[in-house]
């Protein structure tokens, strides 16, 4: 799972750099409302880590519940992620 660089902006792919379609959408929409690339960029950082969280719990975005924040929670925690606190994150996503 990485964040690649397009043309004119960034999308989130999987480990066979296959774009994930939810979060196209999710950039599609903030490219239409003028966002930066490098916010894109840093929306897809967040993303990212939530989808990595995803996978090792495999979870698909959809099957995500609020009892279910409290691991992603401790996920974070645990990575200590770019120094950033696990708000942030739960802001981003």
């Amino acid at each position: 799972m990485k964040v690649e660089k397009t043309f004119s902006s960034f999308v989130l792919v999987d480990y066979n750099l296959r774009i994930i379609s939810e979060v196209l959408d999710f950039t599609n929409t903030l490219q239409s409302k003028g966002y930066s690339p490098n916010t894109i960029k840093s929306y897809l950082d967040n993303l990212k880590v939530f989808y990595l969280w995803l996978e090792r719990e495999d979870l698909k975005f959809y099957d995500v519940k609020s009892t279910s924040i409290t691991s992603f929670v401790e996920y974070i925690d645990s990575r200590k992620a770019f120094g950033r606190v696990p708000l942030q994150y739960l802001i981003d996503i």
